[in-house]
């Protein structure tokens, strides 16, 4: 899949830091690929035939993101359709080529040590949908060379849903940390409906995300507070009443129906329930559904003070079928997280209408445990 080849003909599909050797009618061709894409602009051939000015073409593939749209086909386009500049060099000096079905030929007579670059500029990119897909429909995708970018909720003062973007608004490459330290990320003023304040949009490349805890993640962004509200799930809209087996009595039970994005687990700004002072006792806390619903994922997000109350030590889901309590079941790569200033989400493993939810919730011995807010998404 990185080269192909004819009798005379060699092909460079993809790119990626490789070496290889081309069995050409006229003798052996030895290629060194030498390039950091996709993270960097330049790809590199060093050409070695076998024999002295051996005669073959060397076709280079041109990206259809260096064009006009990010991929063949009449689904998207680039808001600008502008193509990136992109250059072929044979042995440091520019070549004149143009594309012939994707590719640029250089045909010649190559020496040993041959070297030709492709520059590749990498720009970012907005990126539209047509409007038969309904879903995307006053969305723009950002993308930058051959990634798509996403934004994630550890990244970002309010929840990633909430966020509307100008497509006419500056953006600035940055560096990540930890782990994605090598990553490019992106950085752009956007305001938030949910505060109704503008913050520094942060986003990544799509791969990369869920490295660092299952969190809230989008890719087509809102262009509109309409469409923004309408994104971010209202659980007030499925919920009728929640009952727990305790509540401390200076908490509120209903102060996880506020289904907004705290600072942090310890975040004393808002309300919250908690079960203190009952140290290690199971709780239980049931949702009582206004209908029955297709569930789409369950969030929770556990308030946590460092002392008396503290993430649990287990917990559990179970769902309520034809007035029947039933084991959640969760789906295969989900995990039951206790994990702080994050909601942490599961999916059901199967199609499943409930019309009620209840939280087993297992303390620490020494702790009580508490609730911050918790979202119900419903399949659409």
């Amino acid at each position: 899949m990185m080269y192909a080849h004819t009798d005379n003909d060699i092909y460079c599909t993809f790119y990626a830091g490789t070496s290889t050797v081309v069995p050409l009618s006229d003798g052996k061709v030895t290629i060194k690929q030498t390039t950091n894409y996709p993270f960097d602009e330049s790809v590199r051939f060093e050409i070695k035939p076998e024999q002295s000015k051996q005669k073959f073409a060397m076709h280079f593939r041109i990206p259809t993101w260096a064009g006009k749209q990010f991929v063949p086909g009449k689904l998207y386009h680039y808001l600008n359709d502008k193509p990136a500049e992109w250059k072929v060099l044979l042995n440091g000096k520019e070549v004149s080529v143009k594309p012939h079905k994707g590719f640029v030929t250089i045909e010649r007579a190559w020496k040993s040590g041959d070297l030709v670059e492709l520059q590749l500029p990498m720009l970012v990119r907005y990126n539209k949908a047509i409007s038969q897909v309904e879903a995307d429909i006053d969305r723009v995708c950002i993308t930058r060379g051959p990634l798509v970018y996403c934004a994630e909720s550890v990244d970002n003062v309010a929840m990633p849903a909430s966020y509307v973007v100008n497509p006419s608004e500056d953006i600035s490459i940055t560096k990540g940390a930890g782990a994605l330290k090598y990553i490019d990320f992106i950085t752009m003023p956007a305001h938030s409906v949910q505060d109704k304040d503008v913050h520094s949009l942060t986003l990544l490349p799509y791969y990369a995300w869920d490295n660092r805890g299952d969190d809230a993640m989008i890719v087509w962004l809102s262009e509109n507070d309409s469409l923004a509200n309408a994104s971010i799930p209202k659980i007030s809209e499925y919920i009728s009443d929640i009952k727990a087996t305790h509540t401390f009595d200076r908490d509120d039970v209903y102060a996880m129906l506020t289904n907004g994005y705290p600072a942090n687990s310890f975040d004393t700004s808002i309300p919250r329930w908690t079960s203190w002072p009952q140290k290690g006792e199971e709780q239980i806390v049931e949702f009582i559904l206004k209908r029955p619903i297709a569930l789409q994922s369950f969030s929770v997000y556990w308030y946590d003070d460092g002392g008396g109350v503290q993430v649990p030590k287990s917990w559990s889901l179970e769902y309520k079928q034809n007035g029947e309590w039933k084991t959640f079941p969760i789906y295969v790569t989900d995990e039951y997280r206790m994990l702080k200033d994050q909601y942490n989400m599961v999916h059901p493993g199967k199609d499943i209408t409930t019309e009620g939810l209840r939280l087993r919730i297992v303390p620490l011995p020494h702790a009580a445990v508490g609730i911050l807010s918790v979202q119900i998404e419903e399949v659409k």
